[in-house]
């Protein structure tokens, strides 16, 4: 006899059939589905972003490796400190990373929460004017202005993207 049966056939199991079609009815294991716990962030961060456009440019660098989205593209600003408010961060934090004092700064929109894996983040964007004056000194190699038509090919982080669709449309009044 060969291999399941007497005349060397393999034996095949029957697949019922629906009755109503007569059509063979699908078994299907039955399913154990498992979610992973929802994780919420770890904390949150408030931070103050200068936007600064003059002539047609806006000021942007690139976030250094070792930090939370190294590489991409970023505007100028930083975590507000306990004991400030996030106007207050602004400017502190602007006149660290640029060495450049602002003279003039506004809310361009509500802030945009963004909730990363590891962390949320509160964004504050301001459109500023910085002292010209000072710009002649120059800026910091990490710092550099873009025309505002080459932002799209620049790679922001996520968050940032409620305010480079700002910059895309109608000129500001400092650009």
């Amino acid at each position: 006899a060969g291999p399941g049966g007497e005349d060397g056939e393999v034996e095949r199991e029957e697949s019922e059939r629906d009755p109503e079609h007569g059509e063979p009815r699908i078994r299907h294991p039955p399913r154990t589905v498992e979610f992973a716990p929802m994780q919420e962030p770890t904390f949150e961060q408030h931070v103050a972003l200068a936007i600064v456009v003059q002539d047609g440019r806006v000021l942007v660098g690139r976030r250094e490796s070792g930090r939370h989205l190294a590489g991409l593209h970023e505007f100028p600003g930083g975590k507000r400190a306990p004991d400030e408010d996030v106007r207050q961060t602004l400017f502190r934090e602007f006149a660290e990373e640029v060495g450049v004092p602002l003279v003039e700064a506004r809310p361009i929109a509500p802030a945009i929460r963004h909730v990363y894996e590891d962390r949320t983040v509160v964004l504050f964007a301001f459109l500023c004017r910085v002292d010209e004056a000072s710009l002649a000194r120059g800026l910091p190699e990490r710092w550099r202005w873009v025309p505002l038509a080459d932002l799209a090919g620049l790679e922001f982080p996520p968050a940032n993207r409620p305010f480079l669709r700002f910059l895309a449309g109608p000129r500001t009044a400092h650009g």
